[in-house]
């Protein structure tokens, strides 16, 4: 072989060597991996629950008298204030009974003043002695009655004209008031039942069912009710931009589903909100103390339920069951217990890498 061939056969032994060489290096490089280092906050806790509107008061209005409608003077779905007039109920006879009753206090109060004067006279005759004892006391007697006849015939007086204010159908409190349930020339009375509602809208009732479970850990979390924000989404995703707050919660819990009511109020100046609306309502709370939040996309699922990859500071994937709670809000689970403060998990390249392999962790998106 001479010297040529000799340098030629070194050159390509070198090229492959370099070539090798470098597909080994590439071979054993450690696969990049996105990951969020954990760390405890105060930030608000929050949660998400359907919730349905409730009317905080609806009362039925009824004709507290029996007659005929004479007139109606609302419209259904117009707003009413208390006293408002709505029907009429013709108050003719009522009229009558009132000038009865009149006329019988007039004739109450005759009789007592004459029997007054009577009295009078006997007591003065009796002095004199022309008239027996007995004869003062039997007046005296008639004072009494006549007096007694006054009185009910004032109270007589009384009823008939407090059936015929009833002849005025009034707003019983304010709000927006249905279509009415009988027209001018019917016959309505106690008997005949409601003739519409009214039922107040502002404020408006929120209500939510929470099970027992979540009231204290997700919600109240030990802290008042007045402390917990809450604030609501209508159907269409869009925010009701009106502040509330919960009310109170129901003292009965529901022992077929383990579950309480909340109640929060709040404004509808416009009636944005009506009665059995679905809504939904977000609660949020500080926590007692600082807490880790992970992303939801750092958790994956399995037969054995969700988990997590750690990087632990060798570079080794480890694979973790952390006990998780919802904070729907923010797309973020909070760590009840499983990982630490200054820990790093994975937030991608989750198919780079299986537990116990080794790995280059890359913070930051």
């Amino acid at each position: 072989m001479n010297n040529f061939t000799s340098r030629v056969i070194a050159a390509v032994l070198g090229a492959f060597l370099v070539l090798a060489s470098q597909v080994s290096a590439q071979g054993t490089t450690n696969p990049n991996v996105r990951v969020e280092v954990l760390a405890a906050s105060s930030e608000m806790v929050s949660n998400r629950f359907p919730a349905r509107t409730n009317a905080i008061a609806a009362v039925d209005v009824v004709a507290e008298v029996t007659g005929v409608i004479q007139d109606i003077v609302f419209t259904g779905g117009q707003t009413v204030e208390t006293g408002d007039l709505l029907y009429q109920i013709r108050d003719e006879d009522y009229r009558i009974a009132l000038n009865a009753a009149l006329a019988g206090q007039k004739t109450a109060e005759a009789t007592l003043s004459l029997a007054r004067a009577t009295l009078e006279r006997r007591k003065l005759l009796n002095e004199r002695g022309s008239v027996a004892s007995v004869e003062v006391e039997i007046s005296e007697a008639e004072v009494l009655k006549a007096e007694a006849s006054v009185l009910a015939a004032k109270s007589s007086v009384d009823q008939a004209r407090l059936l015929l204010s009833r002849t005025k159908v009034v707003a019983p409190m304010s709000g927006v008031i249905t279509s009415t349930r009988y027209s001018v020339g019917a016959l309505v009375g106690p008997a005949q039942g409601p003739l519409t509602r009214v039922t107040q809208l502002d404020p408006i009732a929120i209500e939510l069912r929470i099970p027992l479970s979540q009231l204290d850990a997700d919600i109240v979390g030990g802290v008042a009710l007045s402390e917990v924000d809450i604030h609501f989404l209508l159907p269409s995703g869009a925010e009701y931009h009106e502040d509330a707050a919960l009310g109170f919660v129901e003292p009965a819990a529901d022992a077929s589903t383990n579950s309480a009511v909340l109640r929060a109020m709040v404004a509808n100046a416009d009636f944005r909100l009506r009665v059995g609306q679905p809504l939904t309502v977000v609660t949020a709370r500080a926590p007692k103390e600082p807490q880790i939040t992970i992303n939801k996309d750092s958790v994956l699922l399995d037969r054995e339920g969700p988990y997590v990859l750690v990087v632990l500071d060798s570079g080794v994937v480890e694979l973790r069951r952390p006990q998780l709670g919802e904070d729907a809000s923010r797309q973020r689970y909070v760590v009840l217990s499983g990982l630490s403060e200054g820990e790093m998990i994975f937030v991608g390249g989750h198919s780079r890498a299986i537990p116990g392999s080794i790995v280059s962790p890359v913070h930051g998106n």
